[in-house]
């Protein structure tokens, strides 16, 4: 009997999968990894904001990233070793966001809750928390206004 033990994917190993979703395109996943300069994120059409921040880690750690908002989502990216070419880290659905916060101690530092909204109430299924220095109320505002705008899918 052959005892191998089956590979361990850790979540980053297995983010950076190809999957397909029940309907055969290209699961949401699949972009995360992936490696862009800023001025493709700049040129596209659908993006509405971006500018460098700090992701801020559970351990209170502060990870220097970059933020993009385009009309469906938002994006943490994070520099490479070649220069100005940037990761896909994050990949939120601005539609999931039930919740942006900030507090009066720290006004640089918004917190994002996502889930979804049901019957008995809502359901946070995970949390980000970003410092983006001198412009958080500025990205509160555009993130509220894309949540209300409808868009199509």
């Amino acid at each position: 009997m052959d005892k191998r033990k089956a590979p361990l994917y850790t979540r980053e190993s297995t983010a950076q999968l190809m999957a397909l979703d029940s309907t055969g395109g290209v699961d949401e996943r699949s972009e995360i990894g992936s490696t862009l300069t800023l001025d493709d994120i700049i040129s596209r059409k659908n993006t509405k904001f971006h500018c460098d921040c700090e992701q801020v880690k559970d351990n209170e750690q502060f990870i220097p990233s970059h933020l993009v908002i385009t009309d469906k989502h938002l994006y943490i990216l994070r520099m490479t070793e070649v220069e100005h070419r940037y990761i896909v880290k994050l990949r939120r659905k601005i539609s999931t966001i039930l919740r942006i916060t900030k507090k009066a101690k720290m006004p640089d530092v918004i917190k994002l809750e996502y889930g979804s909204r049901e019957r008995t109430g809502e359901h946070v299924t995970d949390t980000d928390k970003l410092n983006i220095p001198r412009k958080a109320d500025a990205v509160i505002r555009i993130l509220k206004h894309i949540r209300v705008s409808p868009v199509r899918e």
